[in-house]
Parts: structure tokens; C-alpha cells; sequence
């Protein structure tokens, strides 16, 4: 029953989420060539955008116009993300009522809502993968976790920060070869769709492209923050009630370091770090767990002798 339960307040979410925020009616920026991919393939599209080729693909497949299988995977994506969410803060031992919460709170900021505004992207699919590679980790299943993490590098490259976790926090062995695995997958389609353009000199051209020096180091701060905003407090206050815990704290600083890259060459800095999501839900879960916790235990001070 209770599955049901959360399977149905997924969903909501996602309904909420696009009646608050409807699809944009113009595609715009990166979708434009998500949907050209989707069409013609990775060479209609340019670096970096051409490499991340499993979401074009996928929507290709179904017999839909190319936005409109975009937005499917979106909405399939998104639910994944919030069940596995749910389910990770669930297994950490926070409760169902306080991981939704957490879920809602993190569902109600500024980028996450920009999921709902612009589902014609890769940023949700990216959020599902991660989610599963976390919910991996918890349940100690490599298999879910090599999967996961395949087609999360297959869809956006920066996933690749989080595919360590598990030589981290498991095994050197295996963990090792899905290093290597998720190297490869994210090198064929450089190798295979390359469109001359060195690296370095893409790279660059991305930096003078969302600002350069010019976003140092004031403005550039000040993108960071504007990711979550005052929100910011809640998520330190969730990292330091959670510093124990070893899977949330590595799984944390893999993903905060990925974004921080990303957002150095990306004009919309707050959107990298949306990557975060499926680690602040159950921090943050969990911390309020903790809290009512102590609230409740005998000498807290707040309950009566």
C-alpha cells in the first residue's frame, strides 16, 4: 500500500509541477538541439551537444514529434527521480511523511521547477540515473549502480564526477572497471560524432561564452548561491547533521565538485547544481528525522517529566 502511496505523490508532483509551470510553447537554447538530434542525429547537432547522444536517441525511437517525446521522457524521468528519492531517504531511516517533505521542499526551488518549464532537455533524465546510482549505493547493488551509471554519462557527461562513489565506498575492484566502463561510454561518441574541434579549444570557446573572467569570482559566487538561494542554509544544516554518515557526505562532495566544473562554463550556473537533488532529499530527510528525534528523546528539555 504504501508504495502505491508514493508511486501516486510522485505523480501529483509531476502534475503539480507542469500546472504551475507549463512546457515553454517555443523551444529555446539547448532544446533546439536536443530536438534536431532526436530528428536527424548527433551531427545535426554541435559539441557538447552532439556527444550527449542516449536521450536524443530514446525520443527518436517513439512515433511522437520530437518535443513531444522529449517531454514523455521528462515526465517518465522526473517520477523515476522521485521515487528513488523517496525510496533512498525511506532505506536511510527517515520516514515517509518527513522524506516527502524534503522531497517537496527541494521539488519547490527555482531549477528544479525549470524541469517543468523546459522538459525538452537531458536534465531530468540525468536526476533519474543519479537518483538510481544513489539508491544503488544504499541497497549495495552494483549491478543498478553500472547501469545507472552508463546511461547517465550516455546522457550527460558531467555525471561522470559521480561514478567513483562506488570504488569509494564499496570495492576497488569493480568499482575501478565501472570507472573505466563510464570513461569509455562517454569517449565513443567524442571519437565517433567528433566534429574537429580540440577539446581545449571547445572548452574554451564554452568559458568567453557564458562570461569568461568577467563571472569571477564575485559574480560568479553569486550565481552559485542564487542555485538554491536561502535555501543553501537548509542543505549545509542537512550536510552537517549527516557529516557520519560516509555514503551521503562522498556522494555529496562528488556531485557539489561536478557542479562547480560544470557551472565554470556554463551560462546558467544554478541549473548544474540541480545535480545535487538526489543526495539534499535525503540529507535533508534525514536531518529533519534527527531533529524530531531529539525533540521526542527523554531530557531533551521540550517534553514534560
Amino acid at each position: 500500500m504504501r508504495t502505491w502511496l508514493l508511486a501516486g505523490a510522485a505523480v501529483c508532483l509531476v502534475v503539480l509541477g507542469f500546472a504551475r509551470m507549463p512546457p515553454t510553447a517555443s523551444l529555446y537554447g539547448d532544446a533546439l538541439s536536443y530536438v534536431s538530434m532526436a530528428e536527424h542525429g548527433p551531427t545535426a547537432a554541435i559539441a557538447p551537444f552532439r556527444y550527449r547522444v542516449l536521450v536524443p536517441l530514446l525520443a527518436g525511437l517513439i512515433p511522437l514529434p520530437a518535443p513531444t517525446s522529449l517531454l514523455m521522457l521528462s515526465v517518465a524521468a522526473l517520477i523515476t527521480f522521485y521515487l528513488l528519492t523517496l525510496a533512498t531517504s525511506i532505506r536511510l531511516g527517515a520516514s515517509a511523511p518527513v522524506a516527502f517533505g524534503a522531497l517537496v521542499a527541494v521539488f519547490l526551488t527555482f531549477w528544479h521547477q525549470y524541469n517543468f518549464h523546459n522538459p525538452y532537455l537531458t536534465d531530468a533524465f540525468q536526476l533519474a540515473s543519479l537518483a538510481a546510482m544513489v539508491f544503488a549505493l544504499v541497497i549495495d547493488s552494483f549491478s543498478l549502480f553500472a547501469a545507472a551509471a552508463v546511461m547517465a554519462v550516455a546522457a550527460r557527461e558531467t555525471s561522470i564526477v559521480f561514478v567513483p562513489a562506488w570504488f569509494l565506498l564499496k570495492d576497488r575492484g569493480r568499482g575501478a572497471a565501472i570507472v573505466l566502463a563510464s570513461a569509455a561510454v562517454a569517449m565513443a561518441p567524442r571519437l565517433w560524432y567528433a566534429d574537429g574541434t580540440p577539446l581545449v579549444e571547445s572548452m574554451g570557446r564554452a568559458y568567453r561564452a557564458s562570461g569568461g573572467s568577467d563571472r569571477f569570482p564575485w559574480v560568479f559566487a553569486r550565481r552559485v548561491y542564487d542555485a538554491y538561494g536561502l535555501f543553501w542554509w537548509a542543505i549545509g544544516i542537512a550536510v552537517l547533521a549527516n557529516l557520519r554518515k560516509a555514503l551521503l557526505m562522498v556522494s555529496f562532495a562528488l556531485l557539489f565538485a561536478g557542479a562547480l566544473l560544470a557551472s565554470i562554463i556554463a551560462v546558467d550556473t544554478g541549473r548544474m547544481f540541480e545535480m545535487l537533488a538526489p543526495v539534499i532529499v535525503p540529507a535533508l530527510a534525514l536531518a529533519v528525522q534527527s531533529a524530531g528525534s531529539w525533540l521526542k528523546a527523554p531530557g531533551s528539555g521540550n517534553v514534560p517529566a
